[in-house]
């Protein structure tokens, strides 16, 4: 492998969070109207990842980032059998780990043997990638099948190695040939690939120079720059002072007063807790329209159903007197939005951070929908401030004084936990002539992060749906809570 940099400080404590099993993984999952073989997929990740050789990257032992010498297609893809795209689907996605040294997302291709159709789930270990990464990915990946070619005499030869350091990219008119051992073991038998040969034909590449390998985003734009010293001081200060002067700080600025009305609490946190899953799909067109005529927009009043439904649903089964305590939400944002002359660096990298919004109890006399139309304005207000500041993405850069184990060592035991998380990553519409996106999925490991995590992706065919992500202590309320919320999305 050949060393490229150092990890940058945020990397780091995504690298430790896989190697102290605090998160196992985000993954994306794509239902076409084709069927994609082996072969096919071979070749379209061959033309993927010369194209965005960033995709190659890895990162060792020693917090390094190195350049794999190569990729092999069962190295990252497995084709499994699977009669239906569901929760328990997702649970065995939740399974995936990666080490280090090896690369760092995997294609798992599940096939129902009753009606041949498939679903294409991209998984990804942290450290590289965020949520957006991850539909570009299945974007870069859908537009590379588009790309692959049948030629008309030969059928494609299946690439065992998908990608390789040493392959020139100044190429001639003429396929490509490079001498590889090829393998079909521990994958269905391809028929456009009836033979095996030991020289493989791959299919023309249009001539390039090799593509940059961009680095991480602390290089390419000033998206977790600090707002000075004395910002970094205060902001450290409040990170390591007693919870107490947290709370006085909070009630000075926002007027929530957590003496009052604490934040909701649970269990401690702690490494390896499962996830659960629920998928809730909605048909948006109904809830947009009726969002736009109240003047709300979708991903806050999203947090204030799923915030306020666990407040009501679950909440007074754990603490008997409920009433009194407050809930937060946490909303991951995306960066790039900053920086759009920068999309291809951006492209795989991180640029995500999140906006904690704290909603106390609620007043006695207003109606379910005056309490979630309230906290809509209220949550949407502290989005437009977040984002106008850019302070979230700032406190990233604090990550540079903390060691990573000591960090998460010290959540491990704690109250960490927001009550919810919401990641919406909006409307995927990246269908091409030959292949049309029908439904796609987004769903991730909560480690330590909320109570119940929503994870949210819609498709112009499919609808939006919602994939939640919640811990075994609150499974015996689960059904409600899901009901809850999905009478509020289809009202």
């Amino acid at each position: 492998m050949k060393l490229i940099r150092s990890e940058t400080y945020y990397e780091r404590q995504f690298t430790y969070r896989s190697k102290m099993g605090v998160y196992s993984n985000f993954n994306v999952t794509v239902k076409l109207d084709r069927v994609v073989t082996p072969t096919h997929l071979s070749h379209a990740l061959r033309h993927m990842i010369r194209k965005r050789p960033n995709l190659a990257l890895t990162a060792d032992d020693n917090d390094q980032v190195m350049l794999l010498d190569e990729i092999q297609f069962n190295d990252v893809c497995v084709f499994e059998e699977e009669s239906e795209f569901n929760e328990q689907t997702l649970e065995r996605l939740n399974e995936i780990r990666f080490d280090t040294n090896s690369p760092t997302w995997r294609i798992v291709v599940w096939q129902s043997p009753q009606t041949s159709t498939q679903w294409i789930s991209c998984v990804f270990e942290h450290t590289f990638y965020d949520g957006m990464s991850g539909s570009f990915f299945a974007e870069d990946l859908v537009e590379a099948l588009t790309g692959v070619h049948e030629p008309k005499k030969t059928p494609l030869d299946f690439c065992d190695v998908v990608y390789s350091s040493d392959e020139p990219y100044e190429v001639n008119d003429e396929p490509v040939k490079l001498t590889r051992s090829i393998s079909h073991a521990g994958y269905p038998k391809d028929p456009s690939s009836p033979s095996l040969k030991r020289s493989a034909s791959y299919a023309p590449i249009t001539p390039t120079p090799r593509p940059q390998i961009y680095g991480p985003t602390s290089e390419v734009c000033d998206l977790y720059s600090s707002g000075g010293w004395w910002w970094t001081i205060k902001h450290l200060l409040l990170e390591i002072l007693p919870s107490f002067f947290k709370k006085h700080y909070i009630k000075w600025t926002e007027g929530i007063d957590l003496f009052a009305h604490p934040k909701y609490t649970n269990l401690p946190a702690k490494f390896g807790s499962h996830t659960n899953y629920r998928i809730i799909n909605i048909k948006p067109a109904e809830l947009l329209t009726r969002l736009r005529n109240n003047s709300m927009t979708l991903t806050p009043y999203l947090a204030a159903v799923v915030t306020r439904c666990f407040q009501q649903v679950i909440v007074p089964h754990i603490k008997p007197d409920a009433q009194k305590y407050s809930v937060n939400c946490s909303l991951v944002v995306n960066g790039r939005r900053f920086y759009p002359e920068k999309a291809d660096e951006l492209r795989y990298n991180l640029c995500m951070s999140a906006i904690d919004v704290i909603l106390p109890p609620p007043p006695i006399h207003e109606t379910e929908n005056q309490i979630i139309s309230a906290d809509t304005i209220d949550i949407s207000h502290q989005l437009a401030v977040g984002l106008h500041s850019r302070e979230p993405f700032g406190l990233i850069s604090l990550w540079r004084f903390i060691s990573p184990s000591a960090y998460f060592n010290g959540l491990c035991g704690s109250h960490c936990r927001s009550t919810t998380e919401v990641s919406n990553l909006g409307l995927c519409d990246f269908s091409t002539p030959k292949f049309k996106v029908k439904d796609m999925w987004f769903s991730q490991d909560i480690g330590l992060s909320c109570h119940a995590g929503f994870s949210v992706i819609s498709t112009p065919e499919g609808g939006m749906n919602l994939v939640m992500g919640i811990l075994d202590e609150y499974l015996p309320y689960v059904d409600d809570y899901v009901k809850a919320v999905d009478s509020h999305l289809h009202k």
